[in-house]
């Protein structure tokens, strides 16, 4: 009897282990056809929990990373340079690999006597980051920062209007034509290149306003990047590509008052690409890279910074804004941090 059951015991850890190996290789498999509760299942055990289950992506920390009364602060801020070293290195060498020319481009409204502490820092260690290997750093909202009034939106929005963007647009013509002789040496056959070079949702035409009583037109292109026409291959003109958040995004503008819009109606012999994305970062440039925008070739690319992207990179701001929100863990440095901003929060 005790025998009998020994062995249904056996025969059961034998199933189950092999259903559990078969289950980790297909889900390992590109082409598994495994269902979606099975890969659920083994994803159950073999990985974090859902961060978004766990963390608030509200919470998100900023000054409060600059606070050196707070030794953990400090250590978080560093592990956030480190990453976004790491990320700018990665991309840099990405994009010179193709003959390609890359630029950092100062562009944000909060600049001048309006820059924050985040800013200043922030401005710094990326100035010294691209020193380090060899990109250019232009200011183009430099010729406004006296008095940004005029050039923005407030008080309803303090995104650039259409003054603020012909001054953006006048900077980024200074530096195209600089690196006139930038020519991408890479190019891609049909079968290699992504459908899409940008993550607008494709042939997009439809007036928003963010709910700010600020209505523009946003129109995309069949690659999903804000422009008004397609682009075709092979290219017959150079092409100008601008990554950034939504200081290169420009809402509550249309397509021709953006400072791509500008720079394209002046220059017919130029193709003007507008990557950029509300709420992106160093991390989010580098993948859109990798994953859609080099397929476009572009010659020159214009990388849109306003200092913050260091404190961008804390783990709740990238779940609530990153491309790929669904992969976010926290460091074991940031869940500290984040466990005692939490329960500082609760006490007040």
């Amino acid at each position: 009897m005790m025998k009998g059951k020994i062995f249904q015991l056996i025969f059961a850890i034998a199933i189950f282990g092999g259903l559990g190996y078969f289950l980790y290789h297909k889900v390992k498999d590109d082409n598994s056809v495994l269902s979606d509760t099975a890969q659920d299942m083994v994803k159950s055990v073999s990985s974090d929990a859902d961060a978004s289950k766990i963390y608030n992506s509200d919470l998100i920390p900023t000054t409060e990373l600059l606070d050196g009364r707070t030794p953990l602060a400090t250590k978080v801020y560093a592990e956030l340079k480190v990453r976004y070293k790491k990320y700018f290195e990665e991309l840099v060498k990405e994009i010179k690999s193709t003959g390609a020319v890359p630029v950092l481009c100062w562009v944000t409204t909060e600049d001048g006597n309006a820059q924050t502490a985040i800013q200043y820092v922030g401005k710094a260690y990326i100035k010294q980051l691209c020193v380090e290997y060899g990109v250019d750093f232009e200011e183009l909202s430099g010729p406004i920062l006296s008095n940004m009034a005029p050039y923005t939106f407030m008080p309803k929005d303090g995104h650039f209007n259409k003054l603020g963007a012909s001054v953006v647009a006048r900077m980024a013509e200074g530096i195209i034509a600089k690196n006139a002789g930038a020519r991408c040496k890479v190019t891609y056959t049909d079968k290699e290149r992504s459908e899409f070079f940008g993550d607008q949702l494709p042939n997009d035409n439809e007036i928003l306003d963010g709910g700010k009583g600020l209505p523009y037109k946003l129109k995309t292109n069949k690659q999903g990047l804000r422009m008004n026409y397609d682009l075709s291959f092979p290219k017959k003109k150079r092409r100008i590509l601008f990554i950034g958040d939504s200081g290169f995004f420009f809402p509550f503008l249309d397509n021709d008052a953006t400072a791509e819009g500008m720079v394209q109606s002046r220059h017919p012999e130029l193709e003007v690409l507008n990557a950029a994305n509300w709420g992106y970062s160093i991390d989010d440039y580098l993948s859109l890279w990798k994953e859609g925008a080099k397929y476009a070739e572009p010659d020159v690319i214009l990388l849109q910074t306003s200092g913050s992207d260091i404190t961008d990179l804390f783990f709740t701001n990238r779940m609530k804004y990153s491309r790929h929100h669904e992969h976010i863990q926290p460091s074991a440095l940031e869940k500290e941090f984040y466990e005692y901003l939490d329960k500082k929060a609760k006490k007040h």
